[in-house]
């Protein structure tokens, strides 16, 4: 899987249900984003959809700056 696709699948499938939480909050909540990109990164790896090295070297994409 390259980053175009796991970025995409991840604003989808993590993003949205973020943005109903924050909407409870009152603000994004940057760390919680980042670790669910985090979260998602390891899941691909570890079900054999990315590389250790595309897991490591994956920055945040900009839902998460």
């Amino acid at each position: 899987m390259d980053k175009k696709t796991a970025v995409s699948f991840f604003n989808e499938q993590c993003i949205v249900p973020i943005k109903e939480i924050e909407k409870k909050t009152g603000g994004r909540d940057m760390p919680m984003r980042r670790q669910a990109w985090n979260d998602y990164c390891d899941m691909l790896y570890k079900d054999g959809q990315i590389t250790n090295k595309q897991r490591m070297n994956w920055d945040q994409p900009l839902s998460c700056k």
